[in-house]
């Protein structure tokens, strides 16, 4: 089995988006989406 991440998206990526993403999954399983939205 494998564990896909959700993702909660707007039209607009920013700083609440990657928060809800990381409490809505495991740690860890969402960082590279995270890291893409706060780092460009």
């Amino acid at each position: 089995m494998r564990t896909v991440p959700v993702i909660v998206h707007e039209l607009e990526y920013y700083e609440a988006i990657a928060r809800q993403t990381e409490a809505a999954n495991p740690p860890g399983l969402a960082d590279e989406f995270t890291s893409w939205v706060r780092n460009g």
